[in-house]
């Protein structure tokens, strides 16, 4: 016979009023624009979900293979189905 196992109620404390206002002010700003998933390029593996209008720099650690991977948001974004990368990031060469 299995044993009963109770639900997990996680505790949470009341929003102020002002991060409630930002919260809601956050999602109708992004309510327009496109998602797009981050996996790590050793393994595959979903490591996040930006928008459309992420840029910078971002580290992300994956579970799968234990890297750490710093990532340029411009060097990562693809074009169509296909999956195919921009070439965004070109690297200059001294010659």
């Amino acid at each position: 016979m299995r044993q009963k196992v109770p639900i997990r109620e996680y505790k949470r404390k009341p929003l102020k009023p002002e991060v409630q206002t930002k919260l809601e002010r956050s999602h109708q700003e992004c309510h327009d624009l496109t998602e797009r998933e981050l996996r790590c390029p050793y393994c595959g593996r979903f490591l996040l979900t930006l928008f459309s209008d992420a840029a910078g720099h971002l580290t992300a650690p994956c579970k799968n293979c234990k890297s750490l991977i710093t990532f340029n948001l411009a060097c990562f974004r693809r074009k169509g189905r296909r999956g195919i990368f921009l070439d965004n990031c070109k690297t200059e060469t001294t010659e």
